[in-house]
């Protein structure tokens, strides 16, 4: 972990500010950062979802945040669902959420949640600029960390590239698009009908396509939109896309 001061000596003061973000570096390690009151703290843990690594970047800044009232900047919609009370019961986000609450409590942290865009948040460079260092010098290799626990499989789904499109088709599930990044609007398309609880495992994704699903920042902004709350809705129904490139 290193803490880095951004905006010279930090005083407590009655209401303190936080923006924390996840960046996937490698796999299942993700890059976090929170900026609390000016400090920009990173580290490094391994999820499943990016949504699951949010919210231990949120941890992050409960962690270094002093007691008492902690306005908390994230940009994602499933963090700030699960932080608010708004997610469903049974999101696999709930437990992590509870104990992020419990760890704010405990340290008379008041901690207000609120949901920004990608571009207003001051977290988002250290975090991809971390991801992007560990990738280059293959630290993400070496990372001591526990491993994760298997998931239980689920349902495999293929694509076909046609000359006129591209088709989805497998567990039931079926889609067809056309245009360009046809096979990232199947990706979305596919993420808002799969079932609760289950990965889905699509095979023959193209590596461009599967590069905007996990850093939708570098999306059109005409997919940008639909691509962020695509994403969000998969992670609160406990679902997960894992993709397989040619």
């Amino acid at each position: 972990m290193t803490v880095t001061p951004t905006s010279g000596t930090v005083h407590p003061m009655p209401h303190q500010i936080a923006y924390t973000d996840a960046s996937l570096a490698l796999r299942d390690v993700y890059a976090l950062a929170a900026v609390v009151n000016g400090v920009t703290v990173t580290a490094t843990a391994r999820a499943h979802t990016t949504q699951q690594a949010e919210l231990q970047a949120a941890r992050l800044a409960v962690q270094h945040a002093n007691p008492g009232p902690l306005h908390l900047y994230v940009d994602c919609l499933a963090t700030a669902h699960v932080l608010t009370g708004l997610a469903r019961s049974k999101s696999p986000l709930t437990e992590p959420a509870q104990e992020l609450l419990q760890l704010a409590a405990e340290r008379g942290v008041a901690l207000h949640v609120q949901w920004i865009p990608r571009g207003e948040n001051a977290a988002h460079h250290p975090a991809h600029h971390t991801a992007g260092h560990m990738r280059t010098h293959r630290r993400a290799r070496r990372v001591h960390l526990p491993p994760l626990p298997p998931q239980t499989p689920g349902l495999v789904v293929r694509l076909r590239h046609h000359p006129d499109g591209t088709s989805a088709r497998g567990g039931g599930l079926r889609a067809v698009a056309h245009g360009p990044l046809a096979a990232l609007r199947i990706l979305i398309d596919l993420a808002g009908r799969a079932p609760p609880g289950v990965r889905v495992r699509v095979r023959g994704v193209p590596p461009y396509a599967a590069h905007l699903w996990t850093h939708p920042e570098h999306a059109p902004d005409d997919l940008l939109a639909s691509l962020s709350a695509a994403r969000c809705a998969l992670a609160l129904r406990g679902s997960r896309l894992h993709l397989m490139t040619p």
